[in-house]
């Protein structure tokens, strides 16, 4: 399934999606890759498409500003979920988010990925937050 090609407007104030207005009417569940359990998901999703949404915003690397990720399940090896080797990406997490993706995808919902959350940028604040947690940024 294709949601189509989303671009911006001539006016550049808006989007446009295969040539018609598109209205961005998004929820954010930033945690979904690492918080959401399967069942959940499909819940959440058909909900989500229930009340017309039509983008869901999503961090692809887990945020540490107001949750810590609960179901054991990280982007790159580690043991505890905070100290993270970058040169080992974990295949299983990342093949989950690309289905979690696809089955927003199959209820009519654009995924909107944020790449990196301020937690992993040094000097942010949410830098500060997540060393205070013991958590590092990425180098």
């Amino acid at each position: 399934m294709s949601l189509g090609k989303l671009i911006v407007n001539g006016r550049q104030d808006g989007f446009l999606c295969e040539g018609k207005p598109f209205f961005w009417f998004a929820d954010t569940c930033w945690s979904a890759f690492t918080s959401i359990t399967e069942a959940d998901w499909d819940y959440y999703l058909a909900r989500r498409a229930e009340q017309g949404m039509n983008v869901l915003q999503i961090n692809t690397l887990p945020q540490w500003d107001r949750c810590c990720p609960d179901l054991g399940i990280w982007p790159y090896a580690s043991e505890d979920g905070v100290h993270f080797d970058w040169s080992r990406p974990n295949q299983a997490y990342w093949d989950r988010a690309d289905a979690m993706c696809r089955n927003a995808v199959e209820h009519g919902i654009r995924p909107a990925l944020v790449l990196m959350w301020c937690n992993y940028v040094p000097g942010t604040w949410g830098a500060k937050i997540a060393e205070h947690c013991g958590a590092e940024v990425m180098p």
